[in-house]
């Protein structure tokens, strides 16, 4: 007699992204990221500002200036995973105005600063 087994081999997921350059004055200097991974069934990413996300493609604002190493994490259906890291250089987010009300001491105002380049 002998015996004979099955194996069952499923797709790997394959992760990869892009992600803009944050400078766009209508995201208020957010980075939009782009999942193009393959063969996945959800997402984690980590924007190494211990700061995460679960969504396909997210948007995310660094409060601090420096270098980031964002970090993707894709899961198939059968738990099978892939991982990617790519690195933002030289962040450098616009600041926030804090201006309390006179008027109303309780209500804070909060005005974004956009840098618009002149031709």
């Amino acid at each position: 007699m002998s015996k004979s087994d099955t194996i069952t081999i499923f797709v790997t997921p394959k992760a990869d992204f892009s992600f803009n350059s944050g400078n766009d004055p209508r995201f208020n200097d957010a980075y939009l990221f782009n999942n193009e991974s393959q063969n996945f069934d959800s997402s984690q990413w980590n924007f190494g500002d211990n700061t995460f996300a679960f969504e396909q493609n997210p948007m995310h604002r660094y409060i601090n200036a420096g270098n980031y190493t964002i970090t993707l994490i894709v899961t198939s259906i059968h738990e099978c995973r892939d991982t990617v890291s790519k690195r933002i250089n030289d962040v450098n987010p616009l600041p926030d105005l804090f201006i309390p009300s006179a008027s109303r001491p309780q209500k804070t105002i909060i005005i974004s600063f956009m840098l618009m380049e002149s031709a």
